[in-house]
């Protein structure tokens, strides 16, 4: 055993070979680790559900979940943000810096955490007697942004670019789709309403 331990260096090898088996174990514990971590990430989804329409007043009002993947970390301080409003095919585009769509029953607040596997709810907007005296009456449908009165939609389709941010998770772009035409019993409320979602 002597002779064995002086060929491979003695006690100093082993140790060596000790130290190199516990930075390998060092650096595999802390690749899992940040593995693990990225898996968890939250992962953002805009989601058109069952809730999408409800009435508000006889009218109809619009909305949208944002939703965190199960078993990821809690999302925070969730934004929707609107980056470009486009009406009828594009004809009539507002590009909208700084402006956010409002969540759900919680009137000017800009953000909101989200937990794993849950969903939040953000307006889209809802339809209003928005017509003025002079004009033919036309459904109009006011864009819940931000804390300002909104911004009010009267041609179909409409086309509203969206970013969802966190400050734990990456952005994403998505493009809602909104279609209507006007009510044949009353011109001012929409019928055949349609919302469409994708990311982009």
């Amino acid at each position: 055993m002597v002779g064995a331990f002086g060929t491979w260096g003695g006690w100093s090898a082993l140790t060596a070979v000790g130290t190199i088996g516990a930075v390998a174990v060092a650096v595999f514990l802390q690749w899992w680790i940040s593995r693990t971590e990225r898996q968890r990430t939250p992962e953002l989804t805009v989601v058109k559900d069952e809730l999408w329409k409800f009435s508000s007043g006889g009218w109809p009002s619009l909305r949208l979940a944002v939703r965190n993947a199960a078993g990821k970390h809690a999302a925070h301080d969730v934004q929707v943000s609107v980056d470009r409003v486009a009406q009828a095919n594009g004809a009539t585009a507002y590009l909208l810096p700084n402006t956010w769509l409002r969540w759900a029953n919680l009137a000017g607040q800009a953000t909101v955490n989200i937990p794993a596997g849950a969903p939040r709810y953000v307006e889209i907007g809802s339809f209003v007697d928005g017509t003025a005296a002079a004009e033919p009456d036309v459904p109009v449908l006011n864009l819940a942004t931000g804390a300002s009165g909104g911004l009010p939609v009267k041609k179909s389709p409409c086309i509203v670019d969206l970013t969802v941010t966190a400050t734990n998770c990456d952005a994403r772009r998505w493009r809602i789709t909104i279609t209507f035409l006007p009510s044949e019993v009353d011109s001012k409320k929409p019928q055949d309403v349609t919302l469409e979602v994708h990311a982009t």
